[in-house]
């Protein structure tokens, strides 16, 4: 059974499929931004973002609302009396937190100085068949040799603003995403700047080898694709045989998060162009994706299981409801450039409805509080 009935199977035994459709297509094509050498990087400031606010149930954020919801869930399904489980997690250990090796920056003046990853961590990580590891947290990103046991950038950290050649104190670069492509024996790595219309962009970085010192062909795509102020937020990536694709929801700027939302879309995009440093890339872009006339949200694209497939699926759902029977299953025919490529949206009923996941359970967690935990 081939990889794709396999999944398909895997689907229909959990959920009865529906067919559903409803989108729109536009290609895009991009300049090659530059081609950055890591090796002759200088040293930066590269700042951290620090977001540590807790959210407010009665807020008018994203998180706020999150907040409000894991209320409701715990009223509506109650934690069990579970003494023997607390026990258990008054005994447990507290998580370690950090770095098996350290990370540190190096100044012009030589000096040294060990780094955290910022707040949020911005976690993301990649690693090759040869043991090479690309690391990103928040705002940089960091290679270790696991054959030579030794750190591969001259200053340890290499900056997102690094990558783009910005020198400027108004922008800001975060939420890098890597992978690593098995068949090209390459990184990619994607990563977004600044979180207005204006100059929101989403920067795709192809290593030129499987050595991630040399030379990274960069490109960027438009944050807000469609002209109509909005923004990306929220990517993710996966990869095929073939193609690089992108996912990330559109934000209406200044607004509360009932109206915020508008919409997630999906990039296709051929990889090789990246790769073999390609003067203009060709995209397509996936919009307007709906269900029963609603945008369906936080679109999630599935990696293969050794890191690339043969075909893109996309997983969903009504990821705010308190309660949920529903799942989207999205299917990615045909490769970047094909005219009739087309993205199929299924849809099923859970036999047994499911809810919003609480927060994990850490050492000094409040049982009382459902917005207490990691």
């Amino acid at each position: 059974m081939t990889m794709r009935k396999l999944f398909i199977a895997t689907f229909m035994a959990l959920v009865a499929i529906t067919n559903a459709q409803d989108f729109k297509k536009n290609s895009f094509t991009i300049q090659r931004e530059a081609v950055v050498d890591p090796k002759e990087a200088k040293p930066d400031f590269n700042a951290g973002i620090k977001r540590i606010e807790m959210p407010h149930p009665d807020g008018d954020s994203y998180k706020d609302f999150i907040a409000s919801q894991k209320i409701k869930s715990r009223a509506q399904y109650p934690l069990k009396n579970n003494s023997s489980a607390n026990k258990t997690l008054e005994k447990a250990n507290k998580p370690i937190v950090g770095r098996q090796k350290a990370v540190y920056r190096v100044y012009p003046n030589g000096s040294v100085n060990i780094i955290g990853g910022g707040i949020p961590n911005d976690n993301s990580m990649a690693i090759s068949n040869d043991g090479v590891m690309i690391a990103g947290f928040n705002r940089a990103i960091w290679a270790w040799d696991y054959k030579t046991d030794t750190t591969l950038f001259p200053l340890q950290l290499l900056g997102l603003k690094q990558i783009v050649g910005d020198n400027s104190v108004s922008n800001y670069y975060y939420d890098p995403k890597l992978i690593y492509d098995p068949v090209a024996d390459r990184f990619i790595l994607v990563f977004l700047k600044n979180n207005n219309p204006a100059t929101n962009r989403i920067f795709v970085c192809f290593s030129s080898s499987n050595d991630p010192t040399d030379p990274w062909h960069v490109y960027s795509l438009p944050g807000n694709p469609l002209n109509n102020n909005r923004w990306t937020d929220y990517p993710a990536i996966s990869i095929t045989d073939n193609d690089l694709f992108i996912t990330g929801n559109l934000i209406v700027p200044g607004v509360s998060w009932q109206v915020g939302f508008d919409g997630s879309v999906i990039w296709q995009v051929k990889k090789e162009d990246g790769y073999n440093n390609a003067t203009q890339l060709s995209t397509t872009l996936y919009s307007q994706i709906k269900h029963e006339g609603k945008y369906t949200r936080n679109i999630h694209p599935i990696r293969g299981a050794h890191g690339i497939a043969e075909t893109q699926y996309f997983m969903s759902n009504r990821n705010f409801d308190v309660t949920n029977d529903t799942v989207f299953v999205m299917e990615m025919i045909g490769e970047q450039g094909d005219p009739n490529s087309q993205l199929i949206v299924n849809y099923g009923i859970t036999d047994v409805a499911y809810g919003m996941p609480p927060n994990g359970q850490q050492e000094d967690t409040d049982l009382d509080d459902p917005t207490s935990g990691l």
